[in-house]
């Protein structure tokens, strides 16, 4: 199995233009405790009855038919989400 790519080279191919992204990085397991992220991705996919218990489960982003905005990536250091029109990643690491 191919090791995924890092964040780094992820956000480089989706970046619109010369401006370096907004990044936050969060632990995955910090979140979970607190239960609530700076981004509220967690709060957003329990809205919707999905279950998030491991960082793979952000994977689920990509799944929402109607979601124009979101989109989540495995990344080497964990599960990146980036917001299309406003240029933000949260990078929940592992």
């Amino acid at each position: 199995m191919q090791e995924p790519e890092s964040f780094q080279v992820l956000a480089r191919r989706y970046m619109l233009d010369d401006e370096r992204p907004h990044v936050e990085v969060v632990s995955f397991e910090g979140c979970m405790r607190a239960g609530r992220d700076p981004r509220c991705i967690l709060a957003y996919l329990a809205s919707l009855g999905l279950s998030v218990r491991a960082p793979e489960d952000l994977l689920r982003i990509n799944q929402i038919g109607d979601e124009e905005e979101l989109s989540a990536f495995q990344c080497a250091e964990g599960v990146a989400v980036g917001h299309a029109s406003d240029g933000w990643w949260l990078l929940f690491t592992k």
